[in-house]
């Protein structure tokens, strides 16, 4: 089941609308990083949506309210150990809309 969770990502990454993250979404370390990256509007959704997915994962978010991941997500930006985070959040999302 985890080998389908590229091919899911990839198609709610196309199905997904424009949600946008803004500053407020980053934690104060992220911030300061994103202000290194000029405020980048895809720095910004990539690490909001990785907070986001942070939050599912310690059970403050319930899986099924997790967002459409962003279109402009970027997989490079993030490290090896938060991809697993998002990968992780993600299949519990799939898995909680599928009803299992």
């Amino acid at each position: 089941m985890k080998r389908l969770l590229p091919l899911v990502a990839a198609l709610l990454a196309v199905s997904s609308h424009a949600y946008a993250y803004s500053l407020s979404n980053l934690t104060s370390s992220e911030r300061a990083r994103a202000a290194q990256h000029n405020n980048d509007q895809k720095y910004i959704d990539t690490y909001g949506f990785l907070e986001d997915c942070r939050r599912a994962e310690s059970g403050a978010l319930a899986p099924i309210s997790l967002p459409v991941q962003p279109q402009d997500y970027d997989p490079t930006i993030v490290t090896a150990a938060e991809q697993k985070i998002v990968d992780d959040a993600v299949f519990k999302a799939v898995l909680a809309l599928l009803g299992g």
